[in-house]
């Protein structure tokens, strides 16, 4: 993909374990958190991490993102960044990318949305 403005940027989600200390609550909470909501299937939910830049919150991401319960729990994982600024329309678009391979730049929000919506349902 393309680097740019236009473009989120992407990290890779292979992480070392072995080489992170002092996180294997957080990652636990977290696991649990997401399969719970898996499990109610209670509609949309958010769970987020905060703190200042570079005390691992991407990485504690990335570890409950690639733990065998959550690839368990979920059919799909989609892994996308999210930064500042904020730009609906290209999480859409990334989401989209990571759903079928590719997204138009010219659809529009609406139309990127429910694609997603009817990929997501299996449709």
């Amino acid at each position: 993909t393309p680097e740019g403005p236009e473009r989120l940027k992407s990290t890779s989600f292979d992480v070392d374990e072995s080489a992170i200390c002092g996180r294997n609550s957080e990652k636990t909470t977290l696991v649990e958190k997401l399969c719970e909501i898996s499990t109610e299937k209670r509609g949309v939910e958010v769970i987020s991490i905060v703190g200042m830049g570079g005390v691992g919150k991407t990485t504690l991401a990335q570890m409950a993102f690639n733990h065998d319960l959550v690839s368990f729990h979920f059919q799909r994982r989609i892994w996308v960044c999210v930064s500042d600024p904020f730009d609906p329309v290209n999480l859409a678009r990334a989401i989209m990318e990571s759903l079928a391979g590719t997204a138009p730049d010219s659809m529009e929000f609406q139309i990127l949305l429910e694609y997603i919506s009817r990929s997501i349902r299996g449709e």
